[in-house]
C-alpha cells in the first residue's frame, strides 16, 4: 500500500489545493492531508475550521481514500508525521518558479529529517492564479471568491470573510 501526505495551511482550502488532492489519490493508494499551521501568515480559519472544511471539500469530491488530519502536538512536523504515517511520498502543488524553488528547499530538508521523496506536481493551467492569500485579498476587497473555491465550502468562506471587519487590518 502507497502512502503520501500532501500538508499545508489550508487557509482556507481552495481548488488548487482540492486539484492536487484529487492527483494524489489517483497516484496513491491513502493519502493523508495534513493541516498545518503557517506562522509567517494571519490564519482566517483555526485549525480544527480548516479540517473541517477539507472533509466536506474531499466528501464532496467523492475522495474514498483521502484523509484529512491535524499536524498538532508532537507530530506538528511535517518529517515526524510522515514517518508515523509510513508515507511512502509528500505531494506538494507548484504554481510557478517560486513555488518550485520554495518546495525544492523544502523537500531536501524532508529528505534530511524523514527519508521520505517529496513530488512536485504542476497545478492545472485553471488553477495557476489560486492561492489562499489571493483568494482572501479578493474577498476582503469585495470580489467574488467563488470561482476559487470549492462549491462545498464557498458559503462558509463567503461568510466568514463578510463576518470580519478586514478595513483594521
Amino acid at each position: 500500500m502507497t502512502v503520501a501526505v500532501c500538508p499545508g495551511s489550508y487557509d482556507p482550502v481552495t481548488l488548487g489545493h482540492l486539484d492536487i488532492i484529487v492527483q494524489a489519490s489517483k497516484l496513491f493508494d491513502v493519502v493523508h492531508v495534513a493541516v498545518s499551521k503557517n506562522v509567517l501568515k494571519l490564519p482566517m480559519f483555526d485549525l480544527h475550521t480548516r479540517k473541517k472544511l477539507l472533509e466536506e471539500a474531499v466528501k464532496s469530491s467523492k475522495l474514498k481514500n483521502v484523509q484529512v488530519d491535524l499536524l498538532v502536538g508532537k507530530n506538528s512536523l511535517l518529517a515526524d508525521f510522515c514517518k508515523l504515517v509510513k508515507a511512502d511520498a509528500i505531494v506538494k502543488g507548484v504554481r510557478d518558479a517560486r513555488d518550485f524553488e520554495n518546495e525544492f528547499a523544502m523537500s531536501l530538508l524532508n529528505y534530511n529529517l524523514a527519508q521520505v521523496e517529496t513530488i512536485l506536481l504542476p497545478a492545472k493551467s485553471q488553477n495557476l492564479h489560486i492561492s489562499s492569500s489571493y483568494l482572501k485579498n479578493v474577498g476582503i476587497n469585495g470580489g467574488s471568491v467563488a470561482s476559487m473555491l470549492p462549491e462545498a465550502v464557498c458559503a462558509q468562506v463567503t461568510k466568514e470573510i463578510e463576518k470580519r471587519n478586514f478595513e483594521e487590518l
